[in-house]
């Protein structure tokens, strides 16, 4: 096991002076284990901060020992963390930037000072912690070698002692990465949003006393698979996007299960294992004054769909497809509607102007209207635009069907 001073020390070499090879896949892994992942990794000189600070160089000479010293760096850390940003995007972009460099040294400086003093371990894991966040705020917005910088920390932490807080630290920053990177690329590339449940299930299993923060990435994880599961074009890529987000959702039960994430992780788990089964627990009253619920299912094909009215997709895709299933009558199907919004008057308006088929499920206490709904909370719906799909026995044939791909299940349906 390496000491704090070889952690700090192989860090300030990769910031200040030489080249920051940081591997393109998390510390251990090859790059076909990271799913085909790429960061581009060259050996070039760390970025120098555009406000012209050398980095790895103390900003001023100081009068004050170590310890104060260290208290001194972190305490500028936060006020340069709570520092308003300009109104003008790009400026507020370049001062951003500027500010996470500025960061990054000065964690780095209060790491040095830290092993030079015994009884320091808080302060350093502090120091180490910014600098993650600062890497990790550049990598996002910034070039491979930002991301390379990054990675080449995490690598550190983890060759130091694998075991220890600061190497799940970084495990955390490399899950985070690659959530920010799928959001970015969505559906375009996939291989993130595997990436960042793998690391998300890593941190889950590596952190210790870290269980709000770990159920959060995995929950954040799970909810972001999904989703893009709604926006892929292919049922097959909906498909493997969904076990992504099964597997972060199961993590999250298993490992945290007393936590609030994991009891609407158990309810998505509940809606995600309804196809081939009766639909249960299924009902509500509905707008025209009466209640509708599972046990009316049987004997017709069945399409649930969960909508809003400000959704745009709701007049392009939606309605014309509802229209056409309702006017059709070879295969007699049956439209329900779960309203996610709050305003009753606003939903009768766009009912009549629209004429939207179907009965409509919609709570009279307006507590339980929209994301409040007990059919929201208990089968864990994460967003609107989607439909559920049953046969005419009233089991479950798919759930979470996008309206692009709601046509294509619907004459399945019908045969």
């Amino acid at each position: 096991m390496r000491s704090n001073r070889a952690i700090s020390l192989a860090l300030l070499m990769s910031v200040g002076c030489g080249p920051a090879a940081g591997p393109s896949v998390a510390p251990g892994e090859t790059e076909s284990a990271a799913a085909g992942v790429t960061v581009s990794i060259t050996d070039a000189q760390a970025a120098e901060p555009e406000d012209g600070t050398q980095l790895g160089q103390p900003a001023e000479s100081s009068p004050l020992q170590p310890a104060h010293r260290v208290a001194d760096l972190l305490k500028t850390i936060r006020e340069l963390n709570e520092q308003p940003l300009p109104q003008d995007p790009k400026e507020a972009q370049t001062v951003t930037r500027q500010r996470n460099h500025r960061i990054v040294d000065i964690a780095t400086q209060a790491a040095q000072l830290c092993v030079s003093r015994s009884g320091q371990t808080p302060k350093f894991r502090l120091a180490i912690q910014a600098r993650l966040e600062a890497l990790y705020q550049l990598a996002i917005g910034g070039s491979p070698d930002d991301v390379d910088r990054l990675y080449a920390d995490v690598r550190t932490l983890n060759e130091n002692d694998p075991s220890s807080v600061l190497a799940a630290e970084g495990v955390y920053y490399l899950a985070k990465f690659a959530h920010a990177m799928a959001r970015t690329r969505g559906t375009t590339d996939e291989r993130w949003l595997t990436y960042a449940c793998r690391r998300a299930q890593e941190f889950a299993d590596r952190s210790a006393d870290q269980d709000s923060r770990a159920a959060a990435l995995l929950l954040g994880t799970g909810r972001l698979c999904e989703v893009q599961a709604l926006l892929a074009t292919t049922d097959r890529s909906s498909e493997q996007l969904m076990v992504q987000a099964r597997s972060c959702y199961v993590a999250l039960t298993g490992r945290f299960a007393d936590t609030p994430q994991a009891r609407e992780a158990a309810a998505v788990l509940r809606r995600l294992d309804l196809p081939g089964h009766r639909l249960q627990q299924f009902g509500g009253p509905t707008l025209d004054g009466g209640f509708l619920s599972e046990t009316e299912f049987a004997g017709h094909p069945t399409v649930i769909y969960f909508w809003e009215v400000d959704d745009p997709d709701v007049r392009t895709f939606l309605l014309p497809l509802l229209k056409k299933a309702d006017q059709s009558s070879e295969a007699g199907v049956r439209l329900v509607g779960v309203n996610l919004d709050s305003d009753e008057a606003a939903l009768r308006d766009f009912l009549q102007t629209n004429g939207v088929p179907g009965r409509q499920i919609f709570f009279a206490d307006d507590r339980q209207r929209g994301w409040n709904s007990p059919l929201v909370r208990f089968w864990g719906i994460s967003r609107s635009g989607n439909a559920w799909l049953l046969n005419r026995d009233g089991r479950v044939v798919a759930v979470d069907v996008s309206w692009a791909r709601l046509e294509h299940h619907l004459a399945a349906l019908r045969r």
